[in-house]
Order: structure tokens, then sequence, then C-alpha cells
């Protein structure tokens, strides 16, 4: 997209005013990160000052676009978060865990709730979609993660399925590629 910083900077503010930017509620906040199960109390991508900016009226602010701290402006390409999920998806199943296990004890989460190596190809799709919808919040890496594994639905899915839903082929990806 051309001029897309000038076409789409008046979304992404510096500031704290809540009614002109996106936020996601504490209650859709804590069923995402798993606060309600214990899991997710000290996850550091959840924590405000690290992850989000949180109100005392329960609005929390993804802090990846507020053009400071952690980032800045850059948002990466890839984290060693994302190859170790990679690597659990790619592994046999009696050794996935300990690749989720090594990016939720640095995240935190205690090591009680560690995957262990009894896991059924379902339980590490949906441990893995859990961590990818955490790491990855309001970014791309998750919808991929979707698609991939030909999910249906996911946490507080707005459509009844999903799996249905294609991208369109852009324009110039037609005229100048071999898309069709």
């Amino acid at each position: 997209m051309y001029d897309m910083e000038e076409k789409l900077k008046n979304y992404w503010v510096n500031g704290s005013s809540y009614d002109v930017q996106y936020y996601i509620t504490g209650n859709n906040a804590n069923g995402l990160f798993e606060i309600n199960e214990g899991i997710g109390l000290n996850d550091m991508r959840y924590r405000s000052g690290y992850g989000f900016n949180h109100t005392a009226s329960n609005l929390l602010m993804c802090r990846k676009y507020l053009g400071e701290g952690l980032y800045g402006e850059k948002i990466p390409l890839i984290r060693l978060a994302e190859m170790y999920y990679i690597l659990a998806e790619s592994v046999a199943l009696s050794e996935c865990g300990q690749y989720i296990n090594t990016v939720r004890t640095t995240r935190g989460i205690s090591r009680s709730n560690n995957l262990g190596t009894d896991v059924t190809e379902e339980q590490r799709l949906e441990v893995l979609d859990k961590e990818y919808r955490k790491e990855f919040f309001a970014e791309g890496q998750y919808f991929y993660f979707l698609k991939r594994h030909n999910r249906s639905t996911f946490y507080r899915c707005p459509v009844e399925n999903f799996s249905a839903y294609v991208l369109p082929v852009p324009d110039d990806e037609k005229t100048y590629g071999e898309a069709e």
C-alpha cells in the first residue's frame, strides 16, 4: 500500500485515548491469556507495561503499535518463540512439549503447567493455538497458523466457519504475477 503510514496514522496514535484507538476489554484479555484458569497470571505478554497498557476502566491497549518501548516503530519478521513453535509443530508428539514449554517458561508461565510427553495431535494443536494467539496478538502469524491447520474457528471467532474464508488475490499479483 502506497502511503500506508499517512493513510493509517490516525488509527495508531501515541497517547492513552482509548476512544480512538484499538483496545481489548479486560474480560476478553483474561480469556485470551488464560488468566481465569490461573495459567497466565504471570505471563509477561499480558502484564501492564510490557505487553499492554492497562487502565482503571478495565481496558487494555496492545503496546506493539504505540511507537515506543520494546519495538519502537518496528515489527520483527520472525522471533525465537516462532521458531520454537515451528519446531513444536514439526517434531514427534513426544518431543513437542519441550519446545512449547521453553517459550511458556520464558514468558512467566509456571512449570506446573508444562506440557508432558504423552500428547495427542489434537492437544498439540490446541496448545499451539493458544500460544500463537498470545505471542502474536494483533499480528498476522496467528492467521497463518489457523489457515495452515484448517481451523474452522478460534477464540471469539465472528463467523460461523472461518476455514471457508479466503483472501482475495491482489490485482497486482494477477497482473504481474502467476496468480490466477
